[in-house]
């Protein structure tokens, strides 16, 4: 059964969006959409075309979901913070994200922000 034919394959997920922003102090990721296994590949990307100077700021406001692919990535980029000397910001998480890092345990090995400035 294709796509085409499988009512199934016609929902159209979200995916994940990455959107660079160069501040004076620091750089922002937007990420916006669902950081599932279909958006590692966009968000290492992104990570990797950035050089943070004293923080990465992750701005989770439109980000609506996220799943442990999302999570695992989010701890990889931890370590590559802490091996280069720059931190590493989640700001602005909705609420459904927020839960998923308390209840990975995460919340409290991260730096959550309320709001990106």
């Amino acid at each position: 059964m294709s796509a085409s034919t499988n009512p199934i394959g016609r929902l159209r997920r979200p995916g994940l969006s990455v959107e660079p922003l160069e501040l004076e102090r620091e750089t922002v990721l937007v990420l916006r959409g669902e950081f599932d296994l279909t958006g590692i590949a966009a968000f290492e990307a992104a990570i990797a075309a950035v050089r943070p100077r004293s923080s990465l700021v992750l701005d989770l406001r439109e980000l609506s979901f996220m799943d442990s692919s999302g999570l695992g990535a989010l701890v990889v980029v931890n370590e590559r913070a802490r091996l280069e000397g720059w931190s590493l910001l989640l700001a602005a998480p909705q609420p459904s994200v927020a839960m998923v890092l308390r209840i990975s345990g995460l919340a409290q090995r991260l730096t959550i922000v309320d709001s990106t400035g």
